[in-house]
């Protein structure tokens, strides 16, 4: 797990672990965010601010007290909950977006900006929470316009021109040798909020189908592919480079004796509706090449 998966994942941790937690029965917890869901910001102050006091030393009850605060729109009273939350060992990320608007109500903008920013660069994606009216007073200054612009990076992490290199590849295809034979169908398509592109081949009948993951690496600029099949056999091609209208990739996968085989893997770009797929291997360390496969994809209608 990533540092930016970990980030995204703290607020629903939090949520999960601090109801269960020994200190304060969930049922207290639950009563109180009845009364905030039901907007009854007095009644749920009140019961806060009797299980903090019964509860002093919960982080989960100084939120809910925080959350009533805030609705009530007493800044201050919120604040100061979400920070006694934090002594206490509320992950400060959990509450970054709150504190910050906690702030900005109460004119400290620059550290309202502080901690938005600091969130923004964790990984953390805010989305409509941006358009809250409690960051009316930010919303003019140049840092909340890179603000606004790194969380729409973030919602959108794989939108750099190099996951798109390989687009060319995705579609609905009807895949055949060179002389027409027809030797399978492949779904190209991509996943993972667009990081990742997936193929799906589908062979003719006694050969074995399978699936391949293509990724980009923004830090080097090249591609890996890790191909599977319904065999158990797995294959990696990396350094995949795209240029003069190709995506070539290299892999160092060993025959079925464990002697090395070097492998050179090119999918050419030969318009809107046509992809070629050439696969070659050499076993004396590139020196002399033979073609394993030649295959050739044809977009299908409406695709």
């Amino acid at each position: 797990m990533t540092t930016r998966d970990a980030v995204r994942l703290l607020p629903l941790l939090f949520a999960f672990l601090l109801p269960g937690s020994a200190q304060t029965p969930a049922s207290k917890l639950d009563e109180i965010q009845k009364l905030i869901d039901a907007k009854d910001w007095k009644a749920a102050i009140t019961a806060a601010d009797a299980l903090t006091t019964a509860e002093p030393n919960s982080p989960a009850a100084w939120v809910k007290r925080g959350l009533a605060y805030q609705g009530e729109g007493d800044s201050r009273g919120a604040l100061d909950s979400y920070l006694q939350a934090e002594k206490l060992g509320a992950t400060p990320m959990t509450l970054a977006f709150r504190e910050a608007a906690a702030y900005a109500r109460l004119g400290e903008n620059q550290k309202a900006l502080d901690l938005l920013d600091q969130a923004e660069k964790n990984g953390m994606i805010l989305g409509d929470r941006l358009q809250d009216p409690d960051l009316g007073s930010i919303r003019g200054d140049p840092r909340f316009a890179a603000i606004t612009a790194q969380d729409a990076k973030n919602q959108h992490p794989c939108s750099d021109a190099g996951y798109r290199q390989f687009d060319f590849w995705v579609g609905e295809w009807d895949v055949r040798t060179l002389d027409g034979t027809k030797v399978g169908d492949s779904r190209i398509q991509r996943i993972l909020n667009d990081c990742v592109i997936l193929e799906t081949w589908n062979p003719g009948k006694g050969v074995r189908e399978g699936q391949s993951f293509n990724s980009y690496n923004t830090t080097t600029g090249k591609w890996t592919q890790f191909w599977v099949d319904a065999q158990g056999s797995n294959t990696q091609y990396v350094d995949g480079e795209y240029k003069d209208n190709a995506l070539r990739f290299w892999g160092h996968n060993p025959d079925p004796a464990g002697k090395p085989v070097l492998q050179r893997f090119t999918f050419f770009d030969l318009g809107p509706d046509k992809v070629r797929q050439f696969q070659e291997q050499s076993i004396d360390d590139g020196k002399n090449w033979t073609t394993v496969y030649d295959f050739y994809y044809f977009r299908k209608t409406g695709s």
